[in-house]
């Protein structure tokens, strides 16, 4: 992996969440870049729910997004990526902007997402975990995380 290839498939990926995240019938399209293992933690501390928010698995992961989004267009925004290329990590600050798709409301946020990639056995980068901060854990909780 290179710093080139590396930054390149964050772009890809920020581009892939926006597009597939929100589209239930498109999700799997989502698999290019994630492990079947892939493992995201959510720093945020969620009303009922446990902390930190960990999904084990790509599919348990999907699953969460259809429950989240099933109303819900979430586009994400790097503002900044910051690669490693020995240790093979991506940083993002990113802006995600949510919609509700039946009320119309926004709610716009920032965070901070930690990534470790891999190559898989076909050598393509795929991630294998993100931890994920964000900068207004009530706005999530009261906005995004009721459909969880």
């Amino acid at each position: 992996m290179t710093y080139a290839n590396m930054k390149a498939f964050m772009e890809r990926y920020f581009e892939g969440y926006s597009k597939y995240s929100n589209k239930i019938q498109e999700i799997d399209k989502l698999d290019e870049f994630y492990t079947p293992d892939f493992i995201s933690t959510g720093y945020t501390h969620m009303q009922g729910k446990e902390y930190p928010l960990v999904r084990k698995g790509r599919n348990a992961y999907k699953d969460s997004l259809v429950r989240m989004h099933a109303d819900i267009e979430e586009i994400m925004t790097p503002q900044d990526i910051m690669i490693d290329e020995q240790k093979k990590k991506a940083v993002a600050l990113v802006r995600v902007e949510l919609i509700n798709q039946e009320t119309m409301e926004h709610f716009g946020s920032d965070i901070i997402a930690f990534y470790q990639l891999i190559l898989d056995e076909d050598k393509t980068i795929k991630i294998k975990s993100v931890g994920v901060f964000v900068d207004d854990p009530e706005g999530w909780n009261n906005f995004y995380f009721q459909n969880l």
